[in-house]
């Protein structure tokens, strides 16, 4: 299995599919939009952004997870967002945090993510 992962990029404050990433030059491509030639504007060093994997499962509605989104429980209406803990991805909730596990992920709907819908975790508190 080879993991996926997308990006929040500082530069543009936009999420960004990936190209190539070198953890080794800590830099990455973010994929362009076009069909142009390789432009150095689509590099970024690590620090420029925020780094999601996948846990390559979907929503109740057939949406990738990734880590950093905000997810809702459709039996309990509560929100949570996706992390990686000791190796999991995990829902961090206001009062629990628990593994994501594949029978939970049919469970929980993508509402958004940290970097774009912070608001709804404020809403909650």
């Amino acid at each position: 299995m080879i993991p996926k992962f997308r990006v929040w990029d500082k530069q543009t404050g936009t999420i960004q599919e990936i190209e190539s990433i070198s953890f080794k030059e800590k830099k990455l491509v973010i994929e362009q939009q076009s069909i142009a030639w390789f432009n150095a504007d689509y590099i970024r060093n690590f620090d420029d952004i925020e780094l999601m994997q996948s846990r390559e499962r979907v929503d109740k509605n057939n949406i990738e997870i990734f880590e950093s989104d905000i997810v809702k429980n459709i039996s309990g209406g509560y929100l949570g967002i996706i992390v990686i803990e000791d190796g999991a991805f995990k829902v961090k909730a206001k009062h629990s945090t628990f593994e994501l596990t594949d029978n939970r992920c049919s469970g929980m709907v993508v509402v958004g993510n940290i970097y774009e819908n912070s608001e709804l975790l404020e809403e909650q508190r």
